[in-house]
């Protein structure tokens, strides 16, 4: 197999990503709570997938809005608020680029895997539903293939002025989070 292959399984259920996708499996939410302050915040993730981030946010934030293109993945999440008697979340339809909220909506906007194919109005787009002083997060997860080096893994969000946060993840290699706390005047 080739190095890194796994990453690009295509998982057929939304709970066998959850269980078998490396960068959700080897995880920490801890990793997510070290990057901002989610007591009470009303909390946006952006391409919410499985859900990873969303429920480890859920655990603090006052609300928290998964913003989800596909079908299945808002079905899964809905069935796994049912299920765990969550009352703090909420699922919905959006593409990054076209975030159905107005300005000034959000305390923390996080991501894992979404921003990348159009930087600039992407991020633009995350900051005009960030409120002033909040934060925008990328929390990628873990995986065994993550950069090692001393560069950036996402080099695109450093030219932006985003933060860089790394660890060592539950592979045993470094892993990068960014965030950007966002000032409007």
């Amino acid at each position: 197999m080739i190095a890194g292959a796994e990453d690009w399984v295509i998982y057929t259920t939304p709970e066998a990503m959850y269980e078998n996708c490396c960068f959700i499996k080897g995880w920490r939410k801890e990793r997510l709570f070290e990057l901002a302050n989610f007591d009470g915040k009303i909390v946006l993730d952006v391409g919410a997938g499985s859900g990873r981030l969303t429920f480890a946010a859920a655990e603090k934030a006052a609300w928290v809005y998964a913003s989800e293109p596909v079908g299945t993945l808002r079905e899964f999440l809905r069935d796994t608020i049912k299920n765990g008697g969550i009352t703090n979340v909420r699922v919905l339809d959006g593409l990054v680029t076209e975030l159905p909220f107005p300005d000034n909506t959000f305390d923390i906007i996080m991501s894992g895997h979404v921003v990348g194919d159009d930087w600039d109005n992407e991020v633009a787009e995350l900051e005009r539903v960030c409120k002033p002083g909040g934060w925008l997060i990328d929390c990628p997860g873990d995986s065994p293939n993550v950069n090692d080096s001393d560069d950036d893994s996402r080099p695109e969000l450093v030219e932006r002025r985003w933060e860089k946060i790394r660890y060592i993840g539950t592979y045993g290699v470094a892993v990068d989070n960014y965030r950007k706390q966002v000032i409007k005047s």
